[in-house]
């Protein structure tokens, strides 16, 4: 029935998890499971609801990112906790006792406890019956006269819409040099849990397999993080640590952790800690400048290479010889970093970057064309405004956007009012066509409203200039800022009255 979709979907989302697990490692799925939670947390800050609902105004109503994103972080949890063998053994029995028969929540539920010999009602009940999801407080605290670490967790999440959950995990805790793992179960609002430690903890890792779908709010110290960075052994681990590190890389350490996600293991963390260098510590540039550079020539992931060449362009304008990095990119095999080294050559070398734009003018890859149409937006001329009305076309959606806000900023530096009108032609052409996106036209009549305050600021700022010079010799020879004001009157009124045909 459509109020077990999720029977389907769950699946559906689970088996991308397992998929990337078994082709390209768990930091891989990790990472892709971690964007699908993402997507259900976004959801559910306007929408909670269970995961089998009896009552829906429509069947569509059931395809949203609870039965697909939640349901597979719920399959997830239920695998981490029965574990792998049961989990697998249990789909088995499901799938062979069921086969070409139609199914309920409960008949998933039922194979679950035949093979783990455990009621399972209160799984069931509260992630696919009941709705929302946990909302932790963790604090952590070492009391050294007694040898224990104290741990307090608090359930905190709106208890009127959302019940109190049990919560089964893992807790490592990392101290003397040895990691030891323990098993706790939250049934309450407000619980404690006691543990004999010899000395301080280096790190408590709460919900060690990082399997909870739930918001957390955990305070850990610089220390704590990049002890947690360094040695904590998943993905969610290491994404963890530095996304709380960031915020506070202007600490020395913060900063010395940042800078080595950048040899990480998995390339979303590399370029997680590309981001974070932007706000880093100063002191540090000749370290990332060499690591970059490296990842810019070597990187396995084709984006990563991108996105270090841009930070090493944005970052390190001066650098010449960064120039043979970028030429090397030339080469690549990837657009996209193809398209940055396009970018970063004509940054670092304007005259350079125009005769490179030159030789891709006829690419069809449009992130290709894209980097061509801002190098020439930035330093291009009249003569390259055949570029524009030539590929116009091959832009489409929104990629189309970025085309046209590039030529409109083209359009305002270049000399000839032939240009400015072919310019206007086309991008009326753009913000009338019926089939066009509305943003799309938006932003090209957004364009041409710019040229019309263009040709405005020409006549204001002659018109002053006359004053001026005026004002210092009544009989100042004014004909050519006069020939100008005539000039852009006449331009403005053009393009005034395309814009006016422009709804």
């Amino acid at each position: 029935s459509w109020s077990n979709l999720p029977l389907n979907e769950s699946f559906a989302t689970y088996g991308e998890y397992l998929w990337q697990e078994y082709k390209y490692g768990r930091d891989a799925a990790d990472h892709h499971s971690a964007e699908s939670r993402a997507g259900y947390f976004a959801e559910s800050e306007r929408k909670q609801t269970s995961l089998i609902r009896f009552q829906y105004n429509d069947k569509e109503d059931m395809f949203d990112a609870h039965s697909y994103n939640k349901g597979g972080q719920v399959l997830h949890m239920l695998r981490k906790y029965v574990g792998d063998d049961a989990f697998f053994a249990s789909l088995k029995l499901y799938l062979e006792t069921n086969k070409f028969t139609s199914v309920e929540i409960h008949q998933l539920r039922l194979a679950f406890e035949k093979v783990t010999g455990e009621d399972l009602n209160w799984f069931f009940n509260q992630w696919f019956l009941g709705t929302g999801h946990p909302d932790l407080v963790i604090k952590t605290d070492y009391d050294p006269a007694a040898k224990k670490e104290i741990l307090q967790i608090n359930q905190v999440q709106d208890f009127s819409k959302t019940s109190l959950f049990k919560i089964p995990m893992y807790v490592d805790i990392y101290a003397g040099g040895k990691v030891e793992r323990k098993k706790i179960t939250l049934s309450k609002a407000e619980e404690v849990f006691e543990f004999p430690v010899d000395s301080k903890p280096d790190l408590v890792n709460v919900d060690a397999e990082k399997m909870l779908l739930c918001y957390k709010n955990e305070v850990k110290t610089v220390k704590e993080l990049a002890y947690q960075y360094r040695n904590a052994p998943l993905y969610l681990d290491r994404y963890e640590a530095i996304s709380k590190l960031l915020p506070r890389s202007s600490d020395s350490l913060a900063a010395v952790t940042i800078v080595s996600a950048l040899d990480d293991k998995f390339w979303g963390l590399r370029l997680d800690a590309i981001e974070g260098l932007k706000n880093i510590q100063p002191g540090h540039e000749k370290v990332i400048k060499e690591k970059l550079v490296e990842l810019a020539k070597n990187d396995k992931k084709s984006l990563v290479r991108a996105i270090a060449i841009e930070y090493l362009s944005e970052h390190y304008k001066d650098n010449k010889d960064l120039q043979e990095v970028y030429k090397s990119g030339l080469n690549d095999r990837s657009y996209y970093v193809l398209s940055s080294s396009i970018g970063a050559l004509a940054k670092l070398n304007p005259e350079e970057g125009i005769k490179v734009a030159k030789q891709y003018e006829t690419e069809k890859n449009t992130d290709v064309l894209y980097a061509v149409a801002t190098i020439y937006a930035a330093s291009g001329t009249d003569e390259n405004n055949e570029f524009f009305l030539k590929n116009a076309s091959k832009f489409t959606g929104f990629t189309m956007i970025g085309f046209v806000s590039e030529y409109g900023a083209f359009l305002k530096k270049v000399k000839k009012d032939e240009t400015v009108n072919a310019g206007v032609a086309l991008l009326e052409g753009i913000a009338k066509d019926k089939d066009i996106s509305k943003w799309v036209a938006y932003y090209a009549k957004k364009s041409i409203k710019e040229l019309i305050v263009m040709y405005e600021d020409k006549i204001n700022f002659n018109t002053e200039k006359i004053k001026k010079l005026k004002e210092i010799n009544p009989n100042a020879d004014t004909r050519e800022q006069e020939l100008q004001i005539e000039s852009a009157k006449i331009q403005k009124e053009k393009v005034e009255k395309v814009f006016g045909t422009i709804k």
